[in-house]
């Protein structure tokens, strides 16, 4: 029997096992390939010898799988070796009563367990051990925000996908948005949350439902997280974006470059020239419709967008310009000096244009 707490030399392993194992819960395998493992038969001493993803690969779910695994944890700890490893165990599978064995025994949390429970979403677990004097580095914080999973605590496994609470998600940002405002890091944590394939909920106060939203940056706000021309900037890609008034930013060239990028146009926009030539060539009807109420086209926009082939413009220009015989030659003459093979989009515009001279 072994009740000394022996460090384990080798607890960045054991973490980073146990954190991969828990990311396969949400990733789809084909169980057929797996020979099946009955939980019920495992005696105590091989719980920590399987590797999860074999339990994985059974018909329960994570939450019966977890019940089984408490069933295996007795009173009885005369085959336990107390180490990192079972205390990081013991963390991930939410067995309290190993973990509270655990801490009895004096265990000091090692950073590595502590950047483990940020690393998979368990905040409360992580205010819980920190209190016993180990702390983290800013960068370590940032690190598991950023570059680790974290999220994977945020999940919730549903019938038919996994979804992100973003209730959960919150609560971590808030915790540490300090930090996150201190080490400049507001920007590297919007594009990982923003990189993610899973759907983002949050709960509904007023009914007992799941809501999905699109823009993230409900949780930044919420967090007071620092707003500026640099995460504007970033939103664009993901088409989200903020009151740009409210922080006080202003309208530039560079965001506007950014939003013909990206063809999206969430607030005002300054109607220059090459704003406008820049729109003709982005298949954006409510754009286009937007600009001719502003301006006048004239035969330079139309031979804009004759050239970038966007029938969407040519077809806005037409309603308010009349083109005469050398409009129909520019084109003619530009597609036969392209040396491509004219397509049916090309004799659909010369048609147009012909249709329209008479």
């Amino acid at each position: 029997m072994d009740l000394n707490y022996n460090s384990d030399s080798d607890s960045d392993s054991c973490i980073n096992d146990s954190y991969n194992n828990f990311y396969f819960l949400f990733k789809d395998k084909n169980l057929s390939e797996y020979e099946e493992i009955d939980i019920d038969e495992l005696k105590l001493s091989d719980l920590w010898e399987k590797n999860f993803f074999d339990f994985y690969e059974t018909n329960y779910s994570y939450n019966e799988i977890k019940k089984k695994f408490n069933k295996l944890v007795t009173n009885d700890f005369n085959n336990y070796i107390f180490n990192d490893n079972l205390l990081t165990n013991s963390i991930l599978f939410e067995l309290q009563i190993l973990e509270n064995e655990c801490l009895k025994r004096k265990m000091i949390p090692t950073e590595n367990i502590i950047e483990f429970c940020i690393s998979i979403g368990k905040l409360e677990k992580y205010k819980l051990l920190k209190s016993f004097g180990t702390q983290l580095t800013d960068d370590k914080i940032i690190k598991c925000l950023v570059e680790d999973n974290f999220i994977i605590g945020c999940l919730d496994k549903m019938k038919y996908n996994t979804i992100i609470n973003l209730d959960k998600v919150k609560d971590i940002i808030n915790y540490f948005s300090e930090i996150i405002i201190k080490k400049n890091a507001t920007i590297d944590v919007y594009k990982y949350l923003s990189n993610l394939y899973f759907d983002f909920t949050l709960n509904n106060k007023y009914f007992n439902r799941k809501y999905y939203i699109k823009n993230l940056l409900i949780i930044f706000e919420n967090a007071n997280l620092k707003f500026d021309k640099k995460l504007l900037l970033e939103t664009l890609n993901t088409k989200d974006h903020f009151d740009i008034k409210k922080y006080n930013i202003e309208i530039d060239d560079e965001i506007l470059d950014k939003c013909h990028e990206n063809n999206y146009y969430p607030f005002g926009k300054k109607l220059t020239d090459n704003f406008i030539m820049k729109s003709l060539k982005n298949q954006n009807k409510k754009l286009i419709t937007e600009i001719s109420k502003e301006i006048k086209f004239e035969k330079k926009h139309l031979r804009v967008a004759l050239e970038s082939k966007i029938l969407t413009s040519i077809n806005i220009i037409l309603k308010t310009y009349k083109p005469d015989i050398s409009d129909f030659e520019f084109y003619f003459d530009y597609q036969l000096n392209s040396c491509n093979r004219p397509k049916k989009t090309d004799f659909k515009i010369l048609r147009k244009l012909y249709d329209a001279t008479k």
